[in-house]
């Protein structure tokens, strides 16, 4: 199962630097036979390295950004403000109705963005 975690933080109890948006997508949606390619990971994906693209490439910079990644798993961190915000809900959003159609294969749990 791929599941998917977004954390926003407020600035209050985690420092001066003000709040943070925390994304996290881990696993395969196992919905395709093994060794088959799977459109539910793909379409996770695609999702997942769009936010990490469209943080990358805003005009300004994303007050620190972050990424990694190790097989299986992408995670996403940066400084939340408008921009940055509209990109994490536009990928809650497809990842949830990702999960909508897969329930037995992606899990979205996400804070109010």
């Amino acid at each position: 199962m791929t599941e998917v975690v977004c954390r926003h933080t407020d600035g209050g109890a985690h420092g001066p630097d003000g709040a943070w948006f925390d994304f996290t997508m881990e696993g395969h949606a196992g919905f395709a036979a093994p060794g088959q390619p799977d459109i539910v990971c793909a379409a996770c994906s695609a999702i997942g390295y769009a936010l990490l693209g469209a943080l990358e490439n805003m005009e300004g910079p994303v007050r620190g950004l972050q990424s990694w990644e190790k097989e299986g798993m992408l995670h996403i961190r940066c400084g939340a403000d408008r921009a940055a915000q509209a990109c994490f809900r536009m990928a809650v959003i497809g990842l949830m109705q990702v999960a909508a159609q897969y329930p037995a294969c992606v899990r979205v749990t996400a804070d109010a963005l």
